[in-house]
């Protein structure tokens, strides 16, 4: 199962506004690190284990039988993130082939939720 999301994949799910989700964070009714996180790559990320707990809503296509590995495309899909993004988190070697992502031999990109989740609960950003 996907655990972590980024946030405007949330906010677009939930119909929920910047300036609601920068509410929910700022003024502590969320906890970073249980409800969201700031991960490496800048992005804020929500966690769906802990929405599914408070909350009676049930996110359609992230089941928890869902395969370990999903195609890039689905994966955009699910989890909010971008092109630009997988091919930041690529090139500057945050993800590694064969760990969060790799390329089949039809030339096909998959991705590891389970190494995505991994990375989402414990990246930490670091200012620079």
């Amino acid at each position: 199962m996907l655990k972590w999301i980024r946030a405007t994949k949330f906010r677009e799910l939930f119909n929920v506004s910047v300036s609601d989700f920068t509410q929910l964070r700022t003024k502590g009714i969320w906890i970073e690190d249980r409800e969201y996180r700031k991960a490496a790559d800048g992005n804020f990320w929500v966690s769906l284990t802990y929405l599914n707990k408070c909350t009676e809503h049930t996110i359609q296509g992230l089941e928890e039988d869902m395969l370990q590995w999903v195609k890039l495309k689905k994966y955009y899909e699910l989890s909010g993130d971008t092109a630009n993004a997988f091919n930041h988190k690529k090139s500057r070697g945050i993800w590694k082939e064969g760990c969060e992502f790799r390329k089949a031999a039809d030339g096909v990109i998959w991705i590891n939720l389970k190494e995505v989740n991994n990375f989402a609960a414990k990246s930490v950003y670091k200012h620079r």
